[in-house]
């Protein structure tokens, strides 16, 4: 079952090929259609919402553009639930203020080098 998780809080759980559980401050809004409840997790004042995946209503890039913003929402809340706050929701450390800039890397400039792991090997 897999599950995307902000600083170890639960926060979007793909329940099945018909159901994504989210957590979330409020109810998601309209036009998303909802899946079936999955009790107790979605009994109210349990923080986790039922949504189906396939939006049938919605055209398929604004059902994607609508689930893709629910779930970095869902992100950032489960993130807020942490007390943890030396990362961010995408585990990226998070700098204190007033201790100047941190150094940032320079990306690869081998672009033209295979990454392992991918490809056939013979």
């Amino acid at each position: 079952m897999p599950v995307l998780a902000a600083k170890g809080i639960a926060a979007v759980v793909a329940w099945s090929m018909g159901m994504l559980l989210m957590r979330l401050p409020e109810a998601p809004a309209e036009p998303l259609e909802p899946a079936e409840p999955c009790p107790p997790l979605t009994d109210p004042g349990h923080g986790w919402y039922s949504l189906c995946p396939w939006q049938s209503e919605l055209p398929s890039a604004e059902s994607k553009r609508l689930l893709a913003l629910l779930i970095q929402h869902a992100l950032s809340y489960a993130a807020s639930l942490s007390e943890d706050d030396s990362i961010d929701w995408q585990g990226r450390p998070v700098q204190a203020p007033g201790r100047g800039k941190a150094k940032s890397r320079r990306p690869s400039r081998d672009k033209g080098r295979r990454q392992g792991g991918r490809g056939r090997r013979r």
